[in-house]
């Protein structure tokens, strides 16, 4: 358990939290509680010589108490913090049902070539090849895929900050 690893493993408190916040320890409770938990074990000392002497698993003197549930944000947020990836809701899919009209990657095979449309996701990769006339290419991943977005020289230059920075874009344009 939780307990267990922290009176046995040999690393800072801080990273056995990352752990827990990740999600890594998910199989022995919810978050919250484990962090809980890892707050209240006696860890061990280290001897000087290199060794450790282990702490005596007490357990603790009082009860946990009733922590509510991390939402599906919260752990999505911290999956982020701690791995950059998550491996549980992707955050499209928790953003969707605000959005209106947004075209999801598994809709463009039904989208006629030359229609107006707008896209919205995570973006994964950015290109602005010296190459291509200043023209930006852009990948963005939905819940579903992922959607090419080629940025002419003119909006990058007017969205210069958004383009080049922001994690979430929603995007509208002429579909090809």
């Amino acid at each position: 358990d939780v307990g267990d690893l922290a009176r046995r493993a040999p690393v800072a408190k801080d990273a056995l939290e990352a752990l827990v916040a990740s999600g890594a320890c998910d199989d022995w409770g919810p978050r919250r509680e484990l962090l809980w938990r890892l707050g209240a074990t006696p860890r061990g000392e280290s001897a000087g010589n290199g060794n450790r002497q282990l702490a005596l698993p007490l357990d603790p003197t009082a009860e946990t108490p009733e922590l509510p549930a991390q939402t599906d944000w919260e752990r999505m947020l911290a999956d982020y913090k701690h791995t950059s990836i998550s491996v549980g809701v992707h955050p499209m899919e928790l953003l969707r049902p605000h959005l209106r009209r947004v075209t999801t990657s598994t809709e463009l095979h039904d989208v006629p070539h030359g229609a107006r449309i707008t896209v919205a996701g995570m973006a994964v990769a950015r290109q602005r090849p010296a190459t291509a006339k200043g023209v930006v290419f852009m990948l963005l991943e939905d819940e579903h895929g992922q959607v090419n977005l080629i940025v002419p020289p003119s909006v990058y230059e007017e969205h210069r900050a958004i383009v080049r920075g922001e994690p979430l874009i929603l995007a509208r344009g002429k579909f090809e």
